[in-house]
């Protein structure tokens, strides 16, 4: 070795240590295989703590034998912190940076060729600091165009599903196999700008999504301000019902806050006169339970709060919705549910990670949700039609009359009552019995279903071309099987249809449904009858000769009302445009004529006899019954309650003791 070297270092390929532990697996680098597994994790929704655990037992099903070393090697189990770090490389690279400068809605505009290539509609609208997003998925495309989207929508929103607080939007139709949504739509705003921005974008992209109409005969939602004048400010053609049940829950959260000082003893009987207000179904039991409510009432602030809700009674008051075919749903609990569905199931009680990912969660983990409820009650595996179905058929006696008056149109005699009967209406599903004159599927409708096998719009899944609708609801008709596939075993091969133009609606993104000039397809369904046009020309005459001596007996009466009440029915004579919304708006009337027909004026008993009544009497201004009590009348004796803590915390009293009634 020569000046100026002072020294020669040698380097030899053997490591200092031992190489065959557990540690020197464990600094050992991620390889590049294993990063696209994890990628594909995330793609496909697993959270960090699922993605370890799913891909430690697919290492222990792929190398059983060397399955105790695997588990140590960093390259093909990586740490969970390095999992952590691939996991916000993935977000960073997927949705975003999260809390930056830069918005979510930029990383989802680069992704809207991706989505367009799903057919999923993601449509991005932004005026100054709102921005809104509209998403369409297959499923909603064909949900647009379901008979049952003209006639309620259930409305609902939340802002919770992600950790920018986005306010997501739902609005939904209700079909046999539950809700199913028209549309989900996202802002940033939930003030009545926000709402507004959001329902004029659905609007203006899809302007007949509502079963092919431009906007629904009511609107189901809660007593939201910003909600409602949202819906007011777009469609102010609908009507707008509360539901049942958040009117009750907030009148009795009312009565139960402390700050109003309402005695605990009176909370449930002030509770039980408003609900005799909002549950009435005629003129005459409703008027009596505004009396009862005026004369009971002793406090004076929970009076002026109904009496002012009272201005709303079109809102929420049974009495009310006789004129419309809610189909007897009269609470909004298709949106509670669904917004639970979100985020349960969707989301897995933990928030998105921002506004792009609930796009990516609505649109891919939502739609397959949908697709597979929809298949179970398409293949039969739900058994709620089929019972509910049967419990009905099962309330009427086996030899009750039924007299078929036209091709739609039935007379049923009454379960109870041998001198009663009621009209059934087929071709709308329809009922004048007090169950169905919403357009709810009563008993009366399924004994005629059981008996004759015409179509009703309205009955359980219970048929296999109510079935296949739901197959094709769910798959389309390039995935959906055939309608022979729906078929039970004993069902008919050749059931008739007047739905010429069945597939070609949904080819269009149109959902399978029935035509408006027509009925619904069903096993047993009949060609309606010839028209008689003189018959016909003949009452036409007459309803105009009604109208005008109507009008001739108001004359220059009635002032500013009358000339209102009269353009309110001119618009809404307007917009039947096809026989079949005829028939529904003259099935409506009629309803209402039923209820009308017993709003009359009655005779009220004197102040005096009020105050002359036995305690536990009724005090309103009605006649009581005199004469001797029917033998089934519960005589008003009071007995003591039963030693049980539930029924006495239900009966809001103290507990019973052993030697007092009270």
């Amino acid at each position: 070795m020569s000046p100026p070297l002072q020294g020669k270092i040698t380097l030899t390929g053997q490591h200092s240590h031992q190489t065959e532990n557990f540690k020197a697996f464990k600094l050992l680098r991620i390889s590049e295989e294993t990063k696209e597994l994890f990628n594909d994790y995330f793609n496909n929704g697993y959270s960090v703590a699922n993605a370890i655990h799913a891909h430690e037992a697919q290492l222990v099903l792929k190398y059983p034998e060397e399955s105790e070393y695997v588990r140590c090697n960093a390259s093909l189990n990586p740490l969970p912190r390095t999992v952590y770090y691939l996991h916000n490389l993935w977000l960073k690279s997927t949705y975003g940076l999260a809390w930056s400068n830069k918005s979510p809605i930029d990383k989802l505009k680069e992704k809207l060729d991706q989505y367009k290539k799903e057919d999923i509609d993601v449509i991005i609208d932004e005026k100054d600091s709102r921005w809104c997003v509209l998403i369409v998925t297959p499923i909603m495309k064909r949900a647009h165009c379901l008979p049952e989207a003209k006639e309620i929508i259930f409305t609902d929103s939340t802002a919770s599903c992600d950790a920018e607080n986005t306010v997501v939007s739902l609005l939904l139709t209700a079909t046999k196999g539950g809700a199913v949504p028209l549309c989900v739509l996202l802002h940033n705003r939930q003030d009545t700008a926000g709402y507004k921005h959001a329902y004029q974008m659905l609007a203006k992209h899809y302007p007949n999504c509502f079963g092919k109409l431009s906007c629904p005969e009511v609107f189901m939602t809660d007593d939201s301000v910003q909600e409602k004048d949202g819906l007011a400010a777009v469609w102010p053609d609908a009507l707008q019902y509360l539901c049942h049940f958040h009117v009750g829950q907030a009148e009795w959260r009312w009565l139960c806050e402390g700050k109003n000082q309402v005695d605990i003893n009176d909370r449930q009987p002030l509770i039980r006169l408003f609900q005799q207000i909002m549950y009435a179904v005629d003129t005459e039991s409703y008027e009596e339970a505004k009396e009862n409510f005026t004369e009971s009432c002793s406090y004076g602030n929970y009076f002026n709060r109904v009496d002012s809700f009272l201005e709303r009674e079109k809102e929420w008051a049974l009495i009310f919705r006789s004129e419309t075919i809610n189909r007897g749903h009269n609470t909004n609990n298709f949106s509670e549910a669904s917004i639970r569905v979100i985020k349960d199931i969707v989301l897995g009680r933990t928030k998105a990670y921002n506004s792009c990912a609930l796009v990516d969660y609505i649109s891919h983990v939502w739609e397959d949700h949908m697709q597979r409820r929809l298949l179970h009650y398409a293949y039969d595996r739900e058994a709620k039609p089929r019972l509910v179905y049967n419990r009905l058929l099962k309330k009427m006696p086996p030899d009750t009359k039924i007299e078929k008056i036209e091709d739609d149109l039935y007379m049923v005699q009454s379960a109870k009552k041998a001198d009663l009967s009621y009209e059934v209406n087929s071709l709308v599903g329809w009922c004048s019995c007090p169950s169905g004159r919403s357009g709810a599927f009563c008993k009366h409708q399924a004994l005629v279903f059981s008996r004759y096998g015409v179509g009703f719009p309205n009955k359980p899944a219970v048929t296999f071309n109510d079935r296949y609708r739901l197959g094709l609801l769910a798959l389309g008709p390039e995935k959906c099987p055939k309608i022979d596939f729906f078929k039970d075993f004993d069902e008919e091969n050749d059931a008739p249809t007047k739905d010429n133009s069945f597939l070609e609606d949904i080819q269009m993104n149109a959902v399978v449904q029935q035509p408006e000039e027509t009925m619904d397809i069903g096993e047993g369904s009949e060609q309606q009858g010839a028209v008689d046009p003189e018959k016909r020309k003949k009452l036409l005459n007459e309803l105009k000769e009604q109208i005008d001596r109507l009008h001739e007996v108001v004359k220059d009466e009635g002032g500013d009302v009358y000339d209102k009440t009269l353009e309110t029915l001119i618009a809404r004579l307007k917009k039947p445009s096809t026989p079949g919304q005829v028939m529904e708006t003259m099935i409506r009337w009629k309803a209402a004529s039923l209820v009308c027909s017993r709003r009359r004026a009655k005779i009220k008993v004197m102040p005096a006899a009020i105050q002359r009544r036995k305690e536990g009497k009724s005090r309103g201004a009605a006649r009581i019954r005199a004469g001797r009590p029917p033998n089934n009348e519960p005589k008003n004796i009071r007995k003591p309650l039963p030693r049980i803590l539930k029924k006495s915390v239900a009966a809001n009293k103290p507990h019973v003791k052993t030697h007092s009634r009270k």
